[in-house]
C-alpha cells in the first residue's frame, strides 16, 4: 500500500476520531450532539460557501439538502444523521408530486422536513372564528350608585376604565396587552362587576389566537375556584374540550365532552356535542365507536345531515389501506425496491443506480490494489445503502400519514363549516 493511501487512511481516521470526541459544549443553534460542530460548521459549511454556488444549481427541496443534513446533525446522534441524510440525498428532486409546495423567498419548494412537526396549532383541527357563551353572565352588572361612597364610586369608574381599555385592546388585536389589563383588572379588583367578562376574555383571546394548552390551564384555573359560579360551565368544558382535539388529547377531549352532555337541554347542542365525540373516535380509526355517537344525533336536529355523512365516511374508513413499513424495509435489502414499493419510481430508480455504481467502483478500486479508494467507496455505498433500507421504512411511514391526513380532512372541512 502506498503512502499516499496510508495517509488517506489516516486521514478519515482522525475526522471521525476528532467529530465523535469533540468535548460537549453550550449547547448553541439547537444543536445537540457533541460531534456536530466540526461536522456541520466545517465541512457542510464549506460545500454551502464554496461548493454550492459554483455549480448555479438550486435545491428544489426546503430544507435543502445541504441544511437537511446539517439539521440532522445537530439534532439526532450520527447514525440516524447519516441514515436520513443519505435518503435525502436519494430522494431530491424525486417524486415531488409526494410533497406538499411552499412559497420560499417567492419560489416553489417542496417541504421535506427532517423531523415532522406535531405543532397541531397551526393545523388546527376545530377552527373556531369565535366564542359565544350561551347563557348570561351570573354575576349582576347592573349595580346602582345609590348608597356608595365616594370611594367606591371612584373604584367603580376605575373597574370600567380598566376593563374598557382591556377591551379595546383586545378589539384591535394586541391580545397580549389585553390579557396583561384583564389580569390587572382580576387582580385590583377581585370582586369586580366585570371579573366573569375578563375570565371569558382571557380565555376566548388563548383559544382563538390557539394558544390551546393556555385555555386548558386557565379553563382549569376557574373550574377549580368559586369563579365557576360565575361563568358557564357546559360552554366552557365545551371549548376546553375542543382544545383538547387540537392538541390530539383525544381521551380528555371526550371526558370533558361526557361531563356535560347530561346538562345540555338544546337538541341541536347535544348533537353537535355528540358528532365531535364521535369524530375523536375518528381521529383514533376506531371507527365502529364513532359511528355509533353520529347515530346518537336527533334527526330534528340541524346537524343531521352532518352526521350521517360522517357516518357514511366512518364506514368507509374501515377500507382504508395502508402500507406496511416493515415489508417496505424489507424490500430494500434490494436498492430501490422498499421506494418503489411505497409508490416512489424515480427515488427507486435513483437508489438502484448510486449504490450499483457505488457497488461497482468500490469492486474495482479493490481489484485494481487501490484500497484507500476502495474503502472510502465502500463507506459510501455502505451509507447510502443502509439510508435507503432506513429511507423506505420511514416513507412507508409518511405516505400513510399522508393518506391519513388527507381521509380527515374530510371531517376537518365538514367540522370547520359548522358554526362552532
Amino acid at each position: 500500500m502506498s503512502f499516499k493511501n496510508l495517509f488517506l487512511i489516516a486521514f478519515l481516521f482522525i475526522i471521525v476520531f476528532y467529530s465523535i470526541n469533540v468535548p460537549v459544549k453550550a449547547v448553541e443553534n439547537d444543536s445537540v450532539h457533541s460531534y456536530d460542530k466540526f461536522l456541520t460548521s466545517s465541512l457542510i459549511n464549506v460545500y454551502q460557501e464554496y461548493i454550492s454556488p459554483i455549480n448555479y444549481t438550486t435545491c428544489p427541496m426546503n430544507p435543502s439538502c445541504s441544511q437537511y443534513a446539517k439539521q440532522c446533525f445537530q439534532q439526532m446522534n450520527p447514525i440516524i444523521a447519516v441514515l436520513k441524510t443519505t435518503d435525502r440525498l436519494l430522494r431530491c428532486s424525486n417524486d415531488l408530486e409526494h410533497y406538499k409546495t411552499v412559497n420560499i423567498n417567492g419560489a416553489v419548494r417542496y417541504n421535506d422536513l427532517p423531523i415532522k412537526s406535531n405543532n397541531t396549532y397551526r393545523n388546527a383541527k376545530i377552527q373556531i372564528a369565535r366564542i359565544d357563551f350561551n347563557s348570561d353572565y351570573k354575576q349582576n352588572d347592573n349595580k346602582t350608585v345609590d348608597g356608595k361612597t365616594e370611594t367606591e364610586i371612584i373604584k367603580s369608574a376605575n373597574e370600567k376604565l380598566l376593563f374598557d381599555f382591556a377591551k379595546e385592546l383586545e378589539l384591535n388585536h394586541e391580545y397580549d396587552k389585553a390579557i396583561i389589563e384583564y389580569k390587572r383588572l382580576l387582580s385590583y379588583y377581585p370582586n369586580s362587576k366585570y371579573r366573569s367578562r375578563a375570565l371569558i376574555s382571557i380565555f376566548s383571546i388563548n383559544f382563538l389566537t390557539r394558544n390551546y394548552m393556555a385555555v386548558i390551564t386557565w379553563g382549569n384555573k376557574i373550574i377549580n375556584s368559586n369563579d365557576i359560579k360565575i361563568v358557564n360551565e357546559v360552554d366552557l368544558k365545551y371549548y376546553m374540550a375542543v382544545a383538547f382535539i387540537n392538541l390530539e388529547n383525544f381521551k380528555m377531549a371526550r371526558e370533558k365532552l361526557f361531563d356535560i352532555i347530561p346538562d345540555i337541554q338544546d337538541t341541536d347542542y347535544r348533537s353537535k356535542v355528540n358528532i365531535i365525540i364521535g369524530t375523536t373516535y375518528v381521529y383514533e380509526e376506531q371507527w365502529a365507536k364513532a359511528i355509533d355517537y353520529f347515530d346518537l344525533v336527533n334527526n330534528n336536529s340541524i346537524y343531521y345531515k352532518t352526521a350521517n355523512h360522517f357516518k357514511e365516511l366512518a364506514n368507509n374508513g374501515k377500507g382504508i389501506s395502508y402500507k406496511s413499513p416493515k415489508l417496505a424495509a424489507f424490500l430494500g435489502v434490494i436498492p430501490g425496491m422498499g421506494y418503489l414499493y411505497d409508490g416512489y419510481k424515480k427515488t427507486a430508480l435513483s437508489s438502484l443506480i448510486v449504490n450499483g455504481l457505488l457497488y461497482m467502483g468500490a469492486s474495482k478500486a479493490f481489484e485494481n490494489d487501490n484500497d484507500a479508494l476502495g474503502i472510502l467507496l465502500a463507506a459510501f455505498n455502505f451509507g447510502f445503502y443502509a439510508g435507503n433500507i432506513y429511507g423506505s421504512y420511514e416513507t412507508a411511514r409518511n405516505a400513510n400519514e399522508d393518506i391519513k391526513e388527507k381521509y380527515m380532512s374530510k371531517f376537518n372541512i365538514v367540522l370547520n363549516k359548522i358554526n362552532y
